[in-house]
């Protein structure tokens, strides 16, 4: 007999097989939570003498659906009750980045959204492949049994979403909201209810945006990101802008050799710019990098880019005469950060306006017996 334990729960049984009978097909489907798999094969019962057991084509599905974390991405507004909103940590108290993990229900989720009522966080996913919302929601486990949160989320200004109102003492809910290809704003939203907002600290855990699987690329741009470190040699770094003065967003549309860009980031040497990504199983960082066009034929500029402290890639000296280049770097699912660096030419860092254009990223799963894959891209073009 042929058994599958999953979690140590039967999930298959083939009754006695012989030697004469035909192989049996056996599919056992598997949630993201699951954590062991048992393969088990019994005599039955007469000993096991001529008992040889195959395990024929065995092998664990690769979940197609691609995931790009809330907690990666730069919200466009957040308005909290009680401190900073959190990335992938509770509230905590006034101070940025003095959370605890986030957990709600005695689960711990490593990454989220922690919040505090009254709390709005909008996104704007205009022009993502975007086709759902996910989250777990609930009061985290900081505030013991205390708190009442509604959860409601709201898609182009329209509430496809409430949880009615949930308590400390309450296990997490299951946001799964689907997004049409056309939209443009996700708003999640956290009120009291009614009875104030003491101990009202908001997890969105897990909160994470899944990727069409019909599209023919899927990324993630790193303007869309949140950088963990950032130091630019003339007024801030832009976000799918050009550097232009000192005044954020004062920009005007990234540009190099002719070609107009929608996405990416406009620095100035030197700069240089670090994102996380730790846990996103990216296998790969492309761009198209040069000096913008704002700076005439002037400017001299390398880039650089470094995985977990190693460089893998320089352009060599660009100066704002030449052509875009594609910079392409692969990553594994181990990488922890990447590093894009922007120096000037030893003479000076006057014009070095450096574009790192179309800056994107995409993810893998599931189970069908001996063979796992986990895979994800990170590219920005």
């Amino acid at each position: 007999m042929f058994q599958v334990f999953v979690d140590g729960v039967k999930k298959f049984d083939s009754g006695v097989l012989r030697g004469s009978d035909a192989g049996v097909e056996v599919a056992v489907p598997l949630t993201s939570s699951a954590s062991t798999v048992r393969l088990v094969a019994t005599d039955a019962g007469d000993g096991n003498g001529y008992d040889w057991t195959d395990w024929a084509d065995a092998k664990f599905r690769v979940n197609t659906d691609n995931f790009v974390y809330a907690s990666d991405m730069s919200e466009t507004s957040a308005i909290n009750g009680w401190g900073p909103l959190e990335k992938d940590m509770n509230v905590g108290q006034q101070a940025a980045g003095d959370g605890q993990p986030l957990s709600v229900g005695g689960i711990t989720y490593p990454k989220g959204l922690g919040a505090h009522a009254e709390s709005d966080i909008t996104y704007d996913i205009s022009g993502q492949s975007f086709n759902q919302f996910r989250a777990v929601v609930g009061i985290d486990d900081g505030a013991g049994n205390n708190g009442s949160v509604i959860f409601q989320v709201f898609v182009d200004g329209v509430k496809q979403f409430d949880s009615g109102v949930l308590r400390g003492s309450e296990a997490g809910v299951n946001v799964i909201v689907p997004l049409a290809s056309g939209a443009s704003t996700v708003r999640l939203v956290a009120t009291g209810a009614g009875d104030g907002i003491g101990h009202d600290w908001v997890d969105w855990a897990d909160a994470k945006f899944r990727v069409s699987a019909s599209s023919s690329a899927s990324y993630t741009y790193a303007s869309d990101m949140t950088e963990t470190a950032v130091t630019n040699g003339w007024g801030p770094l832009e976000k799918d802008v050009n550097v232009g003065q000192q005044a954020l967003g004062d920009g005007q549309p990234l540009s190099v050799g002719g070609t107009v860009y929608p996405k990416g980031l406009g620095a100035h040497a030197e700069s240089d710019v670090t994102y996380d990504i730790s846990g996103l199983n990216f296998n790969q960082f492309s761009a198209v990098v040069g000096i913008d066009d704002g700076a005439g034929n002037n400017g001299s500029v390398v880039f650089q880019i470094f995985v977990d402290g190693v460089k893998q890639y320089d352009s060599g000296v660009l100066r704002g005469s030449d052509a875009a280049v594609t910079a392409s770097v692969p990553l594994t699912s181990a990488n922890t950060s990447v590093r894009l660096v922007a120096t000037t030419a030893g003479d000076g860092n006057g014009y070095d306006w450096a574009d790192w254009r179309m800056p994107n990223s995409a993810m893998l799963n599931s189970f069908s017996c001996l063979a796992l894959r986990l895979q994800r891209r990170f590219d920005m073009f």
